[in-house]
């Protein structure tokens, strides 16, 4: 690559640049059991249950997530000597806190996703800002239990 005639080089001589993103959301979902008047609809085909109905199915879904798929992801990063961002919902990283102590143990960067997994875009300026404040907050406190 080149900028203004002269040639870029990576470090140790890497001819691309790659940034590896992996979402952790689960746990942090509607779910009537949050007070939600609604759970998660599934998936992209948006499939919901009727007023309160708990998802189980989906909940499922993602605990097998949160236990299978984020270490088997872990395992690879590390087999590889990678590190990721983990877009994180704050309540998802506490509800896992084994998964969060991999995450943070193995170098890797967690980026606040929000407080938990849910509709920003349905909150006034007010509400939404402290939406950021606590996910950020819950992200960042080292007294909190998840880091220890």
């Amino acid at each position: 690559m080149t900028v203004k005639d002269q040639t870029v080089f990576w470090p140790h001589g890497a001819r691309m640049a790659l940034s590896l993103v992996v979402n952790v959301e689960e746990g942090a979902e509607y779910n009537p059991l949050e007070g939600d008047a609604f759970a998660e609809s599934v998936d992209e085909a948006k499939a919901s249950l009727g007023k309160g109905q708990r998802n189980v199915a989906n909940e499922s879904n993602y605990r097998y997530g949160i236990n299978e798929g984020g270490p088997r992801i872990l395992r690879l990063l590390e087999k590889y000597d990678v590190r990721a961002t983990f877009t994180a919902a704050a309540v998802a990283l506490e509800r896992a806190p084994a998964l969060t102590h991999a995450i943070v143990g193995g170098g890797h960067e967690v980026c606040a996703h929000g407080h938990r997994w849910v509709h920003q875009f349905r909150m006034d300026e007010e509400r939404e800002r402290r939406f950021i404040k606590d996910a950020v907050a819950k992200i960042t406190d080292k007294d909190n239990e998840v880091y220890g």
